[in-house]
């Protein structure tokens, strides 16, 4: 545990800057479109710093439902030297304002930013903005660092075996068979399962890959279209040129499923079993999400035309899946900016596809 004397020498030489957007998420408030131009003069600020100072600064994002009306930017560093940190700060703040200043309308008594130097500090402190903040100073010098697959299996549970679902069967066997794997029957086995470095969500096995990134998003689009149970489901192997097949004698509907993923999803994904019980991760690991975040309206741009570029001979459905996680608390408002976002880039619309889905907590139709 550590004391107050070097809690405050910790924070001694650590800067964080709080910018409080008073007024909403600035990607509703702005609309995506400016909220990029935004997000780059904002993250200039680092480039501007490091330049200028030498200095590495790090931006994220918080939020807490428990804090109404209030979302957070925060940029931190660290420096050994006094001077040189009041400097930073100064710098720092001017140049948020004249940012701030070109996008928002500023309240009579608003204030853009404050930081954890100034004299009134405190007084700007809600009891879980104070324990994240505690989070922050604690954590400055830490890096989470992404593990990789042990070579020998480390879960209990057997892998998925996808030659039970290889074949073409009954959709209401296809369910079973795919709900009684995923029920939880042992909670410290499943457990094990879902956090394992090599389980549920890691592709080193096909099993779970298959099951995570195919057999699910079926099932839950069989929900979302509430398609009878007596129809057949057929999983596309390598010879075929189609994902998946829902059929029976008078019709089929053919789907194609992706997936949206951030370039390092295997690092946030490896140290997800490192997130504090309040979902905190440290400093330099929220910054590094930050970055995804803002990246992930291109990662679903880029899967679906990637799609589009196939010619196919007949109309499909096309599901992309999306981890929601890299939307911070799955938020409406913030998936709405992001389909905003999408529709206007995706080059040909729905193209050949008959729809196209979006898949995480539930499907969303994009087209």
């Amino acid at each position: 545990m550590i004391d107050i004397n070097s809690f405050e020498k910790m924070e001694s030489t650590q800067s964080h800057t709080f910018i409080n957007f008073s007024q909403g998420v600035p990607y509703t408030t702005l609309g995506w479109s400016s909220y990029k131009n935004f997000n780059k003069k904002m993250n200039d600020i680092l480039l501007k710093v490091k330049d200028e100072f030498d200095v590495d600064v790090y931006l994220q994002e918080y939020e807490d439902i428990n804090i109404s009306e209030n979302f957070y930017w925060i940029y931190s560093f660290s420096v050994n030297e006094k001077d040189v940190l009041i400097n930073i700060n100064s710098f720092i703040k001017s140049n948020v304002n004249d940012v701030m200043n070109c996008f928002f309308i500023k309240e009579d008594d608003e204030l853009y930013s404050f930081n954890n130097h100034d004299e009134n500090f405190k007084n700007y402190m809600h009891p879980f903005l104070a324990n994240y903040y505690c989070h922050m100073v604690f954590t400055y010098d830490m890096y989470i660092k992404p593990t990789h697959p042990p070579r020998e299996k480390s879960y209990s549970k057997e892998t998925f075996d996808i030659s039970k679902v290889s074949t073409i069967m009954k959709l209401s066997e296809f369910k079973k068979t795919i709900n009684d794997y995923m029920s939880i029957t042992n909670h410290s086995e499943h457990h094990e399962y879902m956090y394992a470095d090599d389980g549920f969500f890691s592709s080193k096995y096909e099993g779970n890959k298959t099951l995570r990134e195919e057999c699910l998003p079926i099932i839950k689009y069989v929900e979302y279209k509430n398609i009878p149970k007596d129809l057949y489901t057929q999983l596309g192997i390598k010879k075929d040129n189609f994902d998946a097949k829902i059929f029976n004698d008078k019709f089929a509907i053919i789907l194609e499923i992706t997936s949206a993923v951030p370039d390092h999803d295997h690092h946030y994904l490896s140290i997800r079993k490192s997130v504090t019980p309040e979902g905190y991760l440290p400093v330099k690991n929220m910054h590094d999400l930050k970055k995804e975040f803002d990246m992930f309206p291109d990662k679903i741009v880029r899967a679906i035309n990637l799609k589009h570029e196939k010619e196919y001979g007949d109309e499909r459905i096309l599901i992309v899946n999306m981890p929601m996680e890299y939307t911070y608390q799955n938020e409406g408002y913030i998936i709405d900016e992001i389909l905003k976002e999408v529709k206007e880039r995706v080059v040909r619309g729905k193209g050949s596809f008959v729809e196209i889905l979006l898949n995480d907590k539930k499907i969303i139709k994009l087209f």
